[in-house]
């Protein structure tokens, strides 16, 4: 309630201002009534950013990023403004003051809402990058894994495995899923965060979880026939480093799989998440197209095999 009636306040001081500014540039200089409108929007945009990111939201953080995103949103919503203006004066042949009033009055609310859930957000108010797609119910996220899942299938069918390890494994969802797909391999799933461990344990009974960190993985070499490691890459700041010690525990295959870059971003943006970061996950530090993928890979192993599965690549990496 407090952001909104701080949001309201520097709407009514905006709304002033684009009152007064619009009346002054076509009244006393005789400025087209559209084009001193425009020329308000540019001084609205300094004001109303800064006014909001410093008090409404008091978000201290990606200044920049959201400016642009802000500056974006607010040129598309006067676009809309100035054509609800246009009309109301043009069409119905209202004043323009009173055209501008009844147009930025009933955008207010729309523009509280946007600003709230998708520019001035702290990403932990949001989950952070975490997403239970394997719980999700949307049709659409159940295509999606349903073809990562194929892909994923049409690699391990062609390897003769007996053992599987997944490094970052998560709540053990995929191997879970791999456990049912092949039923008489022997599988394991370590995961570096205590409370997804619990929660994996706690979820998969059945499977056998231990703590670890792909940096370092308390194993000998040559200990499991396939490692597999799924959406984990992205987050470490040396992922050459990781595929070096998952080739190590590896005896014969590597599994890796990471978004699908522009086309993960795309997608967030589509659904108007993380705009301020332009699409980009929360803890997602590295970005990879499936040629830079592919050509990174390469550097570490004889054969890469790399298959796109829509928001992401998998690759298949023998040694």
């Amino acid at each position: 309630m407090k952001k909104f009636i701080r949001f309201s306040f520097g709407g009514a001081i905006t709304y002033g201002l684009r009152i007064v500014l619009t009346f002054i540039l076509t009244d006393f200089f005789k400025m087209w009534y559209l084009l001193s409108y425009s020329a308000t929007t540019l001084i609205i945009l300094i004001f109303g950013f800064f006014y909001n990111f410093y008090f409404t939201f008091k978000n201290v953080e990606h200044k920049r990023n959201k400016f642009i995103v802000y500056g974006v949103s607010l040129v598309l919503f006067s676009l809309v403004d100035i054509s609800f203006v246009k009309i109301l004066t043009d069409n119905f042949e209202l004043y323009y003051l009173v055209s501008i009033i009844i147009s930025t009055s009933m955008i207010f609310l729309v523009k509280y809402s946007f600003y709230n859930k998708f520019v001035f957000v702290e990403y932990g108010e949001k989950g952070g990058n975490y997403f239970d797609k394997h719980a999700s119910k949307n049709q659409i996220v159940k295509i999606l894994l349903n073809k990562f899942y194929k892909n994923l299938f049409f690699f391990m069918d062609q390897i003769k495995f007996k053992s599987l390890l997944e490094v970052g494994c998560g709540e053990g969802y995929v191997i879970n899923v791999i456990k049912k797909k092949f039923p008489k391999i022997s599988v394991r799933g370590i995961e570096v965060d205590d409370a997804t461990l619990k929660k994996a344990i706690t979820i998969h009974p059945n499977l056998d979880f231990k703590k670890g960190n792909i940096y370092k993985i308390d194993l000998k070499d040559n200990s499991f026939d396939v490692i597999l490691s799924v959406e984990v890459l992205e987050h470490l700041t040396n992922p050459e480093k990781a595929i070096k010690e998952c080739k190590r525990v590896s005896k014969n295959y590597c599994i890796f799989s990471v978004p699908n870059e522009p086309y993960w971003r795309l997608a967030n943006i589509l659904r108007l998440s993380y705009l301020p970061r332009f699409g980009n996950t929360p803890g997602h530090v590295q970005n990879w197209t499936k040629k830079q993928f592919n050509e990174m890979l390469k550097k570490q192993f004889k054969k890469v095999t790399v298959k796109n599965s829509i928001l992401w690549n998998i690759a298949l990496c023998e040694k």
